[in-house]
């Protein structure tokens, strides 16, 4: 492996950030660090002839190049942040990350499965997607609310040879006529039974 990128936020405790990185280091030959605390970057200043660090928002920043990312998702950018991997171009070769569970099992839903959505489609057009692990909300302190999940997700190489952005617009039509006709089969059956 050359080079991981590695996104840190800022619920991840400076020195375990500092120990995991430079375990990472002896197997790389660069390790590019993402961080969002300017407190953070001194931590690596020792170790900058492997290291590259860009001190920033993971969503606004233009990525470099890397082979794989590793990282722990916060939930709110679960979804743009997927689909920023899957659109970097060149493409990785994979992506470990740890998701709240419910969006880690809507990556991975198939066709029939209640938790099948656009995400699903979308994701699994571009990418291989599987489960790893599930990590429980005790692992953490303080816990949170939720369990998390750890799923590998790889790019299909090459690409579907499709418009994104048309595909995409076709996949949020048919899902919201099937919100739509779901919520009309739900009223009609609630309608039914309270005329029983």
């Amino acid at each position: 492996m050359k080079m991981m990128l590695i996104p840190f936020s800022s619920h991840i405790f400076p020195s375990y950030l500092g120990l995991f990185s430079r375990f990472i280091l002896q197997c790389l030959s660069t390790l590019i660090l993402l961080l969002s605390l300017v407190f953070c970057v001194s931590l690596f200043s020792e170790h900058q002839h492997k290291l590259q660090i860009i001190h920033g928002d993971f969503m606004k920043v233009e990525l470099p190049y890397f082979d794989v990312c590793v990282a722990n998702v916060p939930y709110q950018i679960s979804s743009p942040l997927t689909f920023k991997l899957l659109a970097h171009r060149p493409l990785f070769r994979c992506a470990v990350l740890m998701f709240q569970r419910e969006f880690a099992l809507r990556l991975l839903a198939k066709p029939g499965s209640p938790l099948f959505c656009r995400l699903s489609i979308n994701t699994q057009l571009l990418s291989k997607v599987d489960h790893l692990i599930k990590v429980s909300k005790n692992s953490f302190r303080p816990p949170p609310k939720v369990e998390s999940s750890v799923v590998r997700i790889e790019p299909i190489s090459p690409p579907p040879p499709i418009n994104f952005l048309e595909w995409d617009g076709l996949v949020r039509i048919c899902f919201q006529r099937k919100v739509r006709r779901n919520s009309i089969a739900l009223s009609l059956d609630t309608e039914c039974s309270l005329s029983e």
